[in-house]
């Protein structure tokens, strides 16, 4: 049992840890100097995260 729940862990820090990568490459991918993309790339990727999360809050 302790084996199993080691392991989910681990999953849980791996995917933390590739779920923040993948915002870093996302902001890196936009054109800072462009208002308009980050504003827009900014509020688009912070909608999809709470979409996403929402349904753990409850």
């Amino acid at each position: 049992m302790m084996d199993r729940i080691r392991s989910i862990l681990e999953q849980l820090e791996q995917t933390r840890d590739d779920l923040l990568a993948l915002s870093d490459d996302i902001w890196l991918s936009i054109d800072h100097n462009d208002l308009t993309l980050v504003t827009r790339n900014t509020a688009n990727f912070t909608l999809s995260g709470v979409k996403l999360l929402n349904p753990f809050s409850s």
